[in-house]
């Protein structure tokens, strides 16, 4: 899943769109691999800083509420 959005990222407009369509339930995913794709080196970070940056943004309601984030700050 990070492997296609990481190909659209050049398109932030295509980026924005497709993330607001995503079903909240492959969110977490999605924000696991972008996570793991953080950790490896290479020229591929900006373009997983940018697709992290825009899910932040598009999904904050989402994510300020899972109980799969809240779990881990302590709530």
């Amino acid at each position: 899943m990070a492997a296609w959005m990481l190909s659209l990222s050049e398109d932030e407009a295509l980026v924005r769109t497709a993330l607001k369509k995503m079903p909240v339930a492959e969110v977490p995913e999605l924000l696991n691999e972008l996570q793991r794709g953080l950790y490896r080196s290479g020229d591929h970070l900006p373009k997983y800083l940018r697709c992290l940056a825009i899910l932040l943004e598009v999904k904050f309601t989402y994510l300020s509420v899972s109980p799969l984030l809240c779990s881990h700050s302590g709530n």
